[in-house]
């Protein structure tokens, strides 16, 4: 319960750690979002979200509880599942809902497929990340060697100097070698 610090529906912004009971705040299953009881009061008038699931926050936590057993099966006919959710009208139905009411709304589909969707994008983005730090890691080598080329570079005619001189001193005494066993 200590991670809830504020209201997340949209219609307040009250903080729950302020509210003395945990009982005082609520969940709505179709909105997944939480709410203390003024926004549960209001949530409860609008039309459009009258038919979503509201249960006690402590028992999200005890799944699976009757509560959400029963969250699962319509409202308006017993037996049925609620498989679909029309974003239109805010709200999750059963299959014949879905031929009374909502056949003609634009954004009626099954949950599968809409939890399927969010999970192939969740994925689509873990891969998007990862090619992402992989990019800056590649720019990082990239810089690295870049920067390590040019200091050679740099190096270079500092180094070849320092070579010639040896080499000629080599040289040099390679010849005092040579001259001091010919006159012996």
């Amino acid at each position: 319960m200590a991670l809830l610090k504020s209201c997340s529906c949209l219609i307040c912004s009250n903080s729950l750690g302020d509210i003395d009971s945990p009982s005082r705040i609520f969940f709505c299953l179709d909105c997944d979002s939480t709410m203390c009881n003024s926004c549960k009061t209001v949530h409860e008038k609008i039309t459009t979200l009258t038919g979503h699931s509201l249960i006690k926050y402590e028992e999200v936590n005890s799944f699976p509880t009757t509560s959400l057993m029963q969250a699962i099966k319509c409202h308006h006919h017993n037996g049925e599942n609620r498989e679909f959710y029309c974003s239109d009208h805010c709200t999750s139905f059963c299959f014949i809902c879905f031929l009374q009411d909502h056949r003609r709304c634009e954004h009626s589909e099954r949950i599968e497929k809409i939890a399927n969707d969010m999970n192939q994008s969740v994925r689509i983005e873990e891969i998007i990340n990862r090619i992402e730090k992989q990019q800056k890691s590649l720019e990082t080598i990239h810089d690295h060697k870049h920067s390590t080329l040019q200091a050679l570079n740099e190096e270079r005619p500092k180094l070849e100097a320092e070579m010639s001189a040896l080499i000629e001193k080599l040289t040099a005494m390679y010849y005092q070698l040579l001259m001091r066993r010919v006159t012996y």
